[in-house]
């Protein structure tokens, strides 16, 4: 029996010279043997990737090609007589089944200069893969998306990308959305029923796929709980880490150095992968006797919102939330029932 790794470097001439999908089809098979075979015998990364990157090259071409038939078709894509069309008479009788022929499309979509860098980087670490490679291609997609956001903010100047409202978050009307409410409502028993008034008003200033993200005491957690999930579904309980000296909780005999960030999502979250702990560096109570600290607050913000997004504060306090933000290359609005303290937050802000 022939050992199919002999067969790998005629393919992979051939596959410069192929010009009909069925001749990539054969060399795609002829990687996948050796592919296979690499991977039985344990001949190593190396041989194995020899053959992946080969396969991955040879649909990447039929991706190139069946992407030369949907430019030729029709739009919307018609129908010849027999019910069926050029594009899909050629996945019927190469046997190429609708979900490849999607997948080597995106293959071809693959800036050529982001493909062979990737092939580059993972040829000598990890085994080449469809799926890979499709990964980056999302990754990068993703990051150039994220950039161009950032990159939309910076362009605006900062005097423009926040404002503050003087009022009560229970009737105030912002006719506006944002991606995220991080907020920091106030802990004592009389004011509990704020959580469910910031829940059911999550609802309207929330894009879907938005966050909630509330700190609390942990006294209440049940209740909170309970109501809050009245409007939105819960997410997530992150941990805010306050070093230095514990808050004691003498009616249950607990020092506490942590508090909960309760996190609710308005449908599906569709946001970055984030980490469930944050840190503030000290408490620091100078401009609000229930404030966070800037460092505090930066963390969260840093760590799950990215740059060029909107955060919405609806308890902004003496404004440390939205200076953060701020800082963080993001557009920030807030609500303060204190006129003093808007006065505070704006000043802060301007001076930024």
């Amino acid at each position: 029996m022939t050992n199919p790794l002999a067969k790998l470097d005629r393919a992979t001439h051939m596959l410069a010279e192929a010009k009909t999908l069925d001749e990539i089809k054969n060399i795609m098979d002829v990687a996948e043997a050796a592919r296979t075979y690499a991977r039985a015998a344990k001949l190593g990364l190396e041989a194995y990737n020899h053959a992946a990157e080969v396969k991955v090259r040879a649909e990447r071409k039929a991706g190139e090609f069946l992407k030369r038939l949907e430019r030729g078709k029709p739009k919307p894509y018609s129908k010849v007589e027999n019910g069926s069309s050029e594009y899909s008479d050629v996945l019927k009788e190469n046997a190429i089944p609708t979900t490849s022929a999607y997948r080597w499309q995106q293959l071809a979509d693959m800036p050529e200069l982001v493909f062979e860098k990737h092939i580059e980087e993972t040829r000598g670490e990890k085994p080449i893969t469809t799926s890979g490679t499709l990964k980056e291609i999302k990754t990068t997609q993703r990051g150039r998306e994220r950039e161009a956001v950032a990159n939309k903010a910076k362009a605006i100047p900062l005097s423009k990308r926040w404002h503050v409202y003087h009022g009560d978050m229970t009737t105030i009307e912002i006719d506006r959305q944002f991606n995220f409410i991080i907020t920091d409502p106030p802990y004592p028993k009389q004011y509990l029923h704020l959580y469910g008034e910031l829940a059911r008003r999550a609802n309207e200033w929330l894009f879907d796929g938005g966050l909630l993200i509330a700190m609390c005491g942990q006294s209440y957690l049940n209740q909170i709980y309970s109501m809050m999930s009245e409007h939105l579904t819960y997410y997530w309980t992150a941990a805010y880490l306050t070093p230095g000296q514990p808050t004691p909780l003498r009616q249950v005999n607990v020092n506490s150095t942590w508090k909960p960030l309760l996190i609710f999502s308005k449908g599906k979250y569709n946001g970055k992968i984030f980490g469930d702990v944050f840190v503030s560096d000290g408490n620091d109570k100078s401009l609000h006797k229930w404030g966070q600290s800037e460092s505090g607050m930066y963390d969260i913000i840093s760590k799950i919102v990215l740059e060029g997004q909107s955060i919405l504060d609806p308890f902004c306090g003496a404004g440390t939330t939205l200076v953060a933000g701020l800082k963080h290359n993001c557009f920030v609005t807030g609500i303060e029932l204190d006129e003093q303290n808007v006065n505070i937050s704006k000043g802060r802000l301007a001076e930024l």
